[in-house]
């Protein structure tokens, strides 16, 4: 019998049901894969073309599960337990995307395997195929891009390998030719030739990146997309047709697969010779040999360039079109021999795949012209005229918001690009918000905006406000193309666009803004370091600016860093950086760190927060910015954050130069013939990713028993109860219960030379340590984690070979003693080993593999296969108050506090108080809350010696630090140079003996010091250091004048002490016989006897700006504080109704706006509703109401309103009747035409304001009173009793509670006066506070003398300025009254009155006399005292105007 044929299963596009046939917990993984079956009953005749991979508990996406897993078409979905071992894989599901055919879907299954209509039938048993041929129809040519594909991923494998099949070619480009490929890296869309990646991507083998080239970093995933290109004629048979031969004679092609035009019975044409290159030829690949060759016989060349010459080659990188001498590999590129390049001279990294052309010179300069040339008929192609480039904006882009993904993404790709601007350049971009029209540099926002990248604003930088809604637009610009009319001229998105240098502040000198030498190599090799770096190509010692060099890390991270160690402490004022000049690779942000141990770290900050810096645009523009004020430090690390590409980075740091101490260089090796091979030098780490570190298994010898000081773990026991790893590469430390001991709190040092230590007296927790485990990782010996070694067997080239006889360990070794090692093979010093056996070097001595040295800056350095791998030393968090400190000898970590004479930083580092608020930037919070803010005096900076090529003559001398200003120096006599001092603190008034502070006087100063010589020291400024402030704000009794230098008495100022001053003076210049005088006049003869008070900075609000102008006499120098309205970054809220915006600082330059309830509630207007709903009245925020249309409830009965009050209780109301509330709410009911409605309206209350709460005491009041409850000040509320900050010392402020209102009241310190014991010298002595003696100088019998004549009235204070602000009273919450000008009459009674206590038999005890100096006449004076709401005061005073000695009153 004849079995029927089962009629063809359709195609049916779309996604699939979701599949889960496999569960992780019953194997080894998770794997969801589709049987042959199941493709043939879901997409028959179709193709796959997309999947989606989910966790089934959540539906996450598996890019986003955090495990490692594959997700790919062809192989469906793939999750291996080991791979993500402690932790098994998640449950997942899957499902597939079937692609039907466009035309008539054709025969699928077996069916279409036999090609038609297949009738059964059987013969003994045996099935015959009866088969009548139907050829399907040809697949039709469709020119363009085909679909990403991505069916293979680096993980998961040793490399990444995107091609085609023979079925997708056929399927996507019938009868065509694939003539371009794209290669792009699926994360972030970046081109492969700018993922800094030793891949391959040609139209003839598709996309190959092999880990093993990129070793230690593994490759990215990429995709791949190719171009069809379709025939323009008539298209041939195609498909099943074309592969029988069909009706169609044979198709010539060239020697990429084109078809040609051929023509039967044509003699070949006669070579004609023409001047100008070849095409490319790439014929060789790297990864299939030892190398890569490209190169053309001799008979190829001849057929090429018939009757000429090649002259010359060009050579050039596959991938990025990179010319073969920036490549950076080790190569020969002639025209005789072409390209050769040898894996093994670059090892560990594998040469780049190349190509070459050549250039054919004739005889008659190629013009081709010829005789008797045989006519060749060819067949005429339909051209397509290029597309015309026209001068102009685009029009407005907004594809994105900033919503999707965390940011806002404005971008045309590369094509998009082209196509709006073809054979021009997109030169200029404007970035503007969609609301308003707001130029993007305008919005306020952290972002970016420049033609190559586009415009990104991320949420995360600008939290915790999102960004707003940008457009975007490029500009066109053509070669000599006149502009399309209505073009914008307007140009510039961004002021750092067009230029890029951020201005620095003008108080740094012209001095300090040079060059610290990166670029001029004056900052040695040794002195840069790195976190990690890729190879020796991209090494730290590259970075450096304006070179052909470049740094880049192993890993894309935001923990990696570059580093530079000034060897000492240097001023440090900017940075300029640049990305990777050969490749679109560099940075886009970062931020900077600071030290000056390597050990205390401090992230620059600015407006009290870690500063963000803006890098790079492109690769090679340089952008540079100035800090705030001079960062004062050792160490500095660049910290990328974001970035194009990959991170690259070329730096040069600006500051006041300084010469770097030099070390004795070691011994130089032997000369012998080495290959030249990149070398890690110690300091450096080669980072090893994590997926290549192998665990053993945890130990844990050591716990914490009665009696016992710890946990100790030591190294050597681990190793040797660990079962394979015994050359660990990492450690890992944590409690039983699983806890990293770094989150623990504790005090505990883990690491591969000591292992886990943790000491119970260290720890705050009184049951000491807990108990700790360790294990130790090794390297993974697997093809991805272990280098490949190199094979000798090269191809045979005329190329000169670099390294005929060795290949060293390492750079430098002695190899006079090696022998011939071959097969890739590496010498030791005597013997040959493989790579990883290698030794290493360091300081010249030899490091057998995997051993670990400390280098002299306590980093732990190991050896690893040639190559000394360091990590920098740490130290466990100390004890809050404590600092961490390295002993460079025994690099041995400790805590300590700082010293009485210290600064704490906020990183806990330990700096002198002197350096605090400065000018300069020492650690993080030195120069924050200053109220002072002094110029910044350089260093004396030494004159660098001339670089090679210079003419200048050397010069060794110091030279003293000059403002940009044109000094004249004189051959034999030196001239001076206007400038200030050094600050100088020589005495201090707690120094044995010492009676007060006294600083020198000018002469002293200028003999001592050998200072202004040739000038004259015009002025001088005195500074308080323990109040950080001038002298003369003080409040202490001292003479700062050039004669006398300072002088404060303890005696002037008793009971209290003198303070500790520091002094610096100003040298003028003098005219020189033979010498032009400087450019700055002498001071006027009429200022000589004006004391200019010291310039101190104001501080200043947002919005403003502090600039120096003349006092109005013109002697002096004073800020004046002006403000600028349009560097104000205002952001005004959206206010929901019936809010209003207010203003919330009136008078600030800046305004601060926010939403507040309104004096009174808006008018209610009674809406028209629609037909069906009625106007209801119901409350809005604010205590305010509003009408809302709803739909009526019908009643039964009479018209009555129902409310329910707020204890839960309704009552019905009758129309016109009226009820409260509460105290806040009165309601009443209204009749409508069919309804009734409940009208209620609540009072409003305003909130107290700050220093005040409400008093509810009266129940018939709805908002109560404000009752002040202390007293206000800087925003904070004090109350009765409590104390307030002073800065003046010995004073106290406290809130002080009237009977109607609260005042601040300032007193003295109240010092014990009674049983005092006699001091020991003829100094006083004082408490801890400084304030209070703590004994009395007994008074000699001489000085008995009765003085009442010395009592008399004298001024209070020595300048009538000073008693401004004497009188200041606190009003209400937060009016302060003060007086405003000076009061020149106030005095006070001083002077010595005799007073003596007589032991009397009669009264058996002491007859006191006490004579005090007091006022005998007394006159009143009335002040008039500001206040801070503009109002006026006035204040009496009474004011001796005679005293005399009398009886004291009070306790004596």
């Amino acid at each position: 019998t004849t079995s029927p044929t089962p009629p063809p299963i359709p195609c049916k596009e779309g996604w699939t049901a979701w599949i889960n046939h496999n569960n992780p917990s019953s194997g080894t993984g998770d794997r969801e894969q589709l049987t042959v079956a199941e493709k043939l009953q879901l997409c028959s005749g179709g193709n796959f073309t997309q999947i989606e991979c989910h966790v089934v508990d959540g539906d996450i996406p598996s890019y986003s599960s955090g495990e490692v897993a594959e997700c790919s078409v062809d192989r469906g979905f793939t999750c291996n337990n080991a791979d993500n071992f402690p932790i098994p894989c998640s449950d997942y599901k899957a499902r597939f995307y079937c692609k039907c055919p466009a035309t008539t879907a054709q025969p699928t299954g077996t069916q279409a395997l036999h090609g038609g209509t297949t009738k059964p039938v059987t013969d003994s048993g045996r099935p015959v195929s009866s088969t009548t041929s139907n050829t399907p129809p040809p697949i039709p040519c469709k020119a363009g891009w085909t679909p990403w594909i991505n069916h293979n991923n680096p993980s998961s494998g040793t490399s990444d390998r995107e091609q085609l099949t023979v079925a997708e070619k056929l399927q996507l480009c019938s009868g065509g030719n694939f003539t371009q490929i794209e290669c792009h890296v699926v994360d972030g869309d970046i081109p492969s030739y700018s993922s800094g990646e030793v891949a391959e991507c040609s139209v003839d083998r598709g996309f190959t990146c092999n880990n093993a080239d990129n070793f230690p970093i593994p490759c990215s995933d990429y995709k791949a997309r190719f171009f069809c290109q379709c025939p323009v004629t008539t298209a041939g048979p195609t498909g099943t047709q074309a592969l029988h031969g069909g009706t169609t004679k044979p198709v010539v092609t060239d020697s990429s697969g084109r078809p040609i035009s051929s023509t039967t019975q044509t003699p070949p044409p006669h070579k004609i010779c023409k001047t100008g290159f070849t095409d490319w030829i790439n014929r060789d690949r790297p990864e299939s040999g030892n190398g890569d060759h490209e190169a053309l016989t001799d008979a190829e060349k001849v057929d090429r360039c018939p009757g000429g010459s090649m002259t010359r080659v060009e050579c050039y990188a596959e991938a990025g079109d990179i010319p073969s001498y920036s490549s950076g590999e080790v190569l020969t590129c002639d025209a005789a021999t072409g390209l050769t390049c040898n894996n093994a001279d670059n090892f560990p990294v594998t040469c780049t795949d190349y190509k070459i052309r050549y250039y054919c010179q004739c005889p008659d300069n190629g013009s081709g012209a010829t005789t008797n040339a045989p006519t060749v008929k060819t067949t005429s192609t339909l051209t397509t005229q290029a597309p015309q480039c026209q001068t102009q904006w685009s029009s407005w882009i907004n594809t994105d918001n900033p919503t999707s993904e965390g940011m806002e993404y404005e971008h045309w790709t590369a094509v998009q690009k082209l196509q709006f601007c073809p054979g021009g350049t997109v030169d200029k971009i404007e970035c503007v918000t969609v609301d308003g029209d707001i130029p993007s540099y305008s919005s306020g926002e952290m972002l970016t905006c420049y033609p190559d990248s586009g415009l990104v604003c991320r949420n995360a930088d600008n939290f915790p406000v999102d960004c707003q809604d940008y457009k975007i637009r490029y500009h066109c610009q053509c070669a000599s193309a006149p502009v399309k009319p209505g073009g914008n001229s307007r140009t510039t998105s961004s002021p750092n666009q067009s230029g890029t240098s951020t201005e620095p502040a003008t108080h740094i000198p012209t001095v300090c803004k040079a060059p610290m030498g990166m670029q001029s190599n004056q900052i040695r090799d040794e002195m840069i370091t790195a976190s990690s770096f890729r190879d020796g190509n991209s090494s730290p010692e590259k970075a450096r600016l304006n070179t052909n060099g470049f740094w880049m890390p192993a890993t894309d991270s935001k923990t990696e860093y570059l580093q530079i160690d000034f060897l000492q402490q240097a001023y440090l004022t900017g940075i300029s950086t640049q990305g990777r000049a050969d490749a679109p690779s560099y940075v886009t942000s970062y931020k900077l760190q600071f030290s000056n141990d390597g050990i205390n770290w401090n992230t620059y900050r600015e407006n009290n927060a870690e500063k963000i810096f803006s890098g790079n645009f492109d690769s090679s523009t340089p952008v540079t910015y100035y800090f705030t004020s001079p960062l004062h430090a050792q160490y500095l690390r660049i910290l990328p954050q974001t970035w194009q590409g990959k991170i690259a980075l070329r730096v040069e740091v600006i500051g006041c130069p300084v010469t770097y101490p030099t070390t004795t260089p070691p011994p130089t090796p032997k000369p012998t013939t080495v290959a030249v091979t990149p070398a890690l030098k110690p300091g450096v780490t080669s980072t090893i990713r994590d997926s290549c570190i192998e665990y053993d298994t945890w130990v844990n010898v050591g716990h914490n028993t009665p009696g016992s000081s710890g946990d100790i773990e030591p190294i050597a026991k681990v190793k040797e109860l660990s079962h394979t790893c015994q050359n660990p590469l990492r450690i890992q430390c944590q409690t039983v219960g699983g806890v990293d001991y770094d989150q623990t709190g504790q005090i505990v040092t883990c690491n591969l030379w000591e292992g886990l230590t943790c000491n119970n007296m260290d720890q705050f927790d009184p049951t000491g340590c807990l108990d700790y485990r360790v294990r130790l990782g090794c390297l993974k010996k697997t093809p991805e984690c272990v280098p490949p070694t190199p094979n000798t067997n090269l191809h045979k080239t005329d190329a000169p070979a670099l390294n005929p006889h060795v290949m060293p360990c390492f750079e430098g070794l002695d190899t006079s003693q090696c022998p011939n090692c071959t097969g890739g093979l590496y010498c030791d010093g005597l013997h040959c080993v493989k790579k990883a056996d290698c030794t290493c070097q360091y300081k010249n001595k030899i490091i057998m593999k995997t051993d670990i040295v400390t280098t002299d800056t306590c980093e732990t350095c190991q050896c690893y296969s040639g190559e000394l791998r360091c990590v920098p030393k740490s130290c466990p968090a100390c004890a809050s108050g404590e600092t961490k400190v390295v002993n460079m000898t025994t690099c041995s970590c400790s805590c300590k506090s700082c010293d009485a004479n210290q600064f704490r930083c906020g990183n806990g580092q330990c700096i002198s108080s002197s350096s605090r608020c400065d000018g300069v930037i020492d650690c993080d919070n030195d120069e924050v809350g200053c109220l002072v803010q002094p110029h910044f005096t350089p260093p004396m900076i030494p004159t660098l010696s001339p670089q090679a090529g210079s003419h200048a003559p050397p010069n060794h001398q110091t030279t003293p630090f000059h403002d940009g200003h044109v000094a004249i120096t004189h051959t034999k006599h030196p001239v001076c140079r206007p400038r200030w001092s050094d600050w100088m603190n020589t005495h201090h008034p707690g120094d044995p003996g010492s009676t007060g502070d006294h600083e020198p006087s000018a002469a002293e100063f200028a003999a001592n010091y050998h200072f202004c010589n040739g000038g004259n020291i015009t002025k001088v400024e005195c500074y308080s250091v323990s109040m950080e402030a001038p002298a003369e704000s003080s409040g202490e009794i001292l003479v700062c004048t050039p004669s006398k230098g300072l002088v404060c008495d303890d005696s002037d100022n008793f009971p209290i002490p003198c303070g500790d001053y520091k002094i610096r003076y100003y040298c003028d210049s003098i005219s020189t016989p033979g010498v032009s005088p400087l450019t700055t006049p002498a001071p006027k003869p009429s200022c000589d006897s004006i004391h200019c008070q010291s310039l101190v900075k104001p501080p200043l609000m947002p919005g403003e700006m502090a600039h120096v102008v003349k006092t109005t006499d013109g002697c002096c120098d004073k800020y004046e504080v002006v403000c600028k309205p349009e560097t104000c970054a205002v952001q005004p809220p959206t206010c929901s109704p019936p809010q209003v915006m207010r203003n919330s600082n009136p008078g600030a330059c800046c305004p601060t706006f926010k939403c507040e309830c309104p004096l009174a509630c808006p008018m209610l207007v009674k809406p028209s509703c629609p037909t069906g709903k009625i106007p209801v009245v119901i409350d809005t925020s604010c205590n305010c109401s509003t009408y809302m249309c709803l739909i009526p409830v019908p009643h039964q009965g009479p018209q009555l309103c129902w409310y329910k009050y707020s204890n839960g209780t309704s009552l019905s109301f009758q129309v016109n009747q009226s009820w409260t509330d509460g105290a806040c709410r009165s309601c009443q009911c209204h009749g409508l035409s069919g309804g009734v409605e409940t009208v209620c309206h609540t009072e409003r209350c305003s909130a107290c304001p700050l220093g005040t709460t409400v008093d509810h005491s009266d129940s018939s009041s709805c908002c109560g009173t404000c009752q002040q409850t202390g007293c206000v000040v800087d925003g904070h509320t004090y109350r009765d009793g409590e104390a307030l900050p002073n800065p003046m010392k010995c004073y106290k402020k406290i809130c002080s509670a009237s009977t109607s209102e609260f005042i601040i009241r300032e007193t003295q310190i109240t010092c014990p006066k009674d049983n005092l014991p006699s001091c020991t010298g003829k100094s006083l002595e004082y408490d801890s506070s400084g304030c209070c003696p703590t004994c009395v100088i007994t008074p000699t019998s001489s000085s008995l003398v009765n003085t009442c004549t010395t009592c008399q009235p004298v001024p209070q204070f020595d300048s009538p300025s000073l008693t401004i602000g004497y009188f200041s009273v606190v009003e209400g919450n937060s009016t302060t009254c003060q007086n405003k000008e000076p009061l020149p009459d106030l005095k006070q009674c001083s002077g010595h009155c005799e007073s003596r206590a007589t032991y009397t038999a009669v009264m058996q005890g002491f007859d006191s006399n006490c004579q005090c100096c007091q006022p005998s006449r007394t006159v009143t004076r009335t002040a008039v005292l500001t206040c801070s709401d503009g109002s006026t005061r006035s204040r009496s005073y009474s004011v001796p105007e005679a005293c005399g000695c009398s009886a004291c009153s009070g306790t004596t």
